[in-house]
């Protein structure tokens, strides 16, 4: 997953930021997700080894460490990341993430990603869908009627099952729904936008 998440430095509309985990397992999945994160190398844009470099103006990384700030002034924990400084914001992971952090509301598109602990999977969703829409969704699980009942509901313009969200291929409609936008992209769909269909009808007499 990190290669998706941060992939552009996270400056990228399906970059995962939001994360809900079952608490059992909830302890588990940050211990892992934080070595994967801590194995990502940082640097320059010069550096062929670079996987996460400087985002594109102070402004972002700004906006970035505001993000952050917040998320950790509301409670939050930072298992890994650092200060910003001229424009590289190293790969962060929030964890213990709430409803009311703007990293749960708005898009940091930034490396950032927070982990919020749930108690069910109806928890989830709810949170998920109190965002307002999304373009993607990612859901992952063992049980294949679980995960088409959470397709359902989840409100997205897409639902990756057993993968993650910022998976796509051009062929695919691509767009989201509610406060994500409207009208799908992709090939057949851009080349639908473009096209003017006509209704011809012919009828026999007799």
């Amino acid at each position: 997953m990190r290669e998706r998440r941060f992939v552009r430095s996270g400056q990228a509309c399906l970059s995962v930021q939001r994360i809900y985990v079952q608490r059992f397992v909830y302890a588990r999945f940050l211990e892992l997700l934080k070595l994967e994160i801590d194995s990502i190398p940082v640097g320059p844009v010069t550096d062929p080894r670079t996987q996460v470099g400087p985002l594109v103006d102070v402004a972002a990384a700004k906006r970035v460490d505001e993000f952050i700030a917040d998320a950790l002034s509301r409670g939050a924990r930072r298992l890994c990341g650092g200060n910003i400084a001229r424009g590289l914001a190293p790969p962060t992971l929030l964890a213990d993430a709430t409803a009311e952090m703007r990293i749960m509301r708005r898009e940091a598109f930034g490396p950032v990603v927070a982990v919020a602990p749930v108690d069910a999977l109806d928890e989830a969703v709810a949170q998920a869908n109190a965002i307002g829409g999304a373009i993607h969704t990612g859901i992952f699980t063992t049980n294949l009627e679980t995960a088409l009942r959470l397709a359902d509901e989840v409100e997205a313009g897409g639902v990756i099952i057993n993968g993650s969200n910022a998976w796509r291929v051009d062929q695919m409609p691509y767009g989201g729904v509610g406060k994500s936008g409207f009208g799908r992209g992709g090939v057949r769909s851009m080349v639908e936008e473009y096209t003017e269909p006509k209704v011809i009808v012919i009828r026999r007499h007799g």
